[in-house]
Formats: structure tokens, C-alpha cells, sequence
């Protein structure tokens, strides 16, 4: 959900951010579930929206060394990121903390990311996304006004960065 409203704020506001989505536990290829398309349709801003031909994707190592940020839900995704990808460590973080920390930063998204010691310890303490795979529809929905929210403000932060440098 959060690449689909990334790539919508992106394509919206004319951004030259690029995002690719990918997985940590996935089944390639697979379209995305009835309650996430339903979900997502609960945003006013996405009541008419497809996801069209979009499928799956789990994360390897080509797509872990494209980014020039890795953005985690969960602090399983960066515990993943770090065992099979460690080379990406230190583009790695969640969402919560990128927010908090990009955006109290100043100048582009690789000096903003130099201030940062992501591959260090201690990211447990940070606040995460409950994923609702598995849930009732009404986790969905939650998860997906949660991350529209969050989708905002990280796009603004990703924005501003990229007009800075």
C-alpha cells in the first residue's frame, strides 16, 4: 500500500522519486489480496483506483542494491534486510524513523542519510506498522489510512531532499 501511494504522491506532484516495492516474505508474482485493494479504496483519494497488473515482488539482492533508502514497516523487515542483504543496512529504516529523522534534517537524501546510523543497533525502539496480513477488514483499512498519512509526509520529506541536492 505505502508504494502505491508513494508512486500516486510521486507521479502527482511532478517528484523525480522513483519507487520500486518488493517483499521480505512474499509469493512473487501474486496479485494483491481482496482486502488490500478494498483497503485501499477506503482512502477518498484512491476510491476509484486499480491496481491493475501490479504482482508481488519478494526482495533480492538486485532490488536491495537499486535504493538509495529502504523503507521497513516492521522491525522484522529490517532484521530480514540485515541477514540477506547486509550491504543495505544502512539504507534501511522504518517509516516512522525515516520520518522522524530525514525530516529534522537538512540538504539532499545522501547527506540527510550520512547524519544517520542506520545499520547500527537499537532500531527495535522504534515505532513500526503492524502488518494486518491475516486480519479482518477493518485492520486493513486502519493500516491503510496509517500509511497514507505516513506516505505524505515521507513524500514531502523525499521532495524536499531531492530539491535540495
Amino acid at each position: 500500500m505505502l508504494g502505491v501511494y508513494l508512486e500516486q504522491l510521486a507521479e502527482y506532484n511532478g517528484s523525480d522519486v522513483k519507487i520500486r516495492t518488493a517483499g521480505t516474505l512474499t509469493i512473487s508474482q501474486q496479485p494483491a489480496g481482496l482486502r488490500v485493494r478494498s483497503a485501499l479504496q477506503t482512502i477518498p483519494e484512491f476510491s476509484d483506483f486499480s491496481l491493475g497488473s501490479h504482482r508481488s515482488t519478494q526482495l533480492d539482492d538486485e532490488l536491495a542494491a537499486w535504493p538509495d533508502l529502504i523503507v521497513a514497516m516492521e522491525h522484522d523487515h529490517i532484521r530480514y534486510v540485515r541477514a540477506r542483504h547486509p550491504e543495505a543496512a544502512a539504507r534501511t529504516a522504518t517509516i516512522y524513523r525515516l520520518i522522524e529523522d530525514l525530516g529534522s534534517r537538512a540538504g539532499n537524501l545522501a547527506e540527510r542519510m550520512k547524519t544517520l546510523d542506520l545499520a547500527g543497533p537499537g532500531f527495535e525502539a522504534d515505532r513500526e506498522v503492524i502488518d494486518p496480513a491475516g486480519g479482518e477488514a477493518e485492520q486493513y483499512e486502519a493500516c491503510a489510512k496509517e500509511l497514507w498519512e505516513l506516505a505524505q509526509v515521507l513524500h514531502g520529506i523525499l521532495d524536499e531532499a531531492a530539491q535540495s541536492g
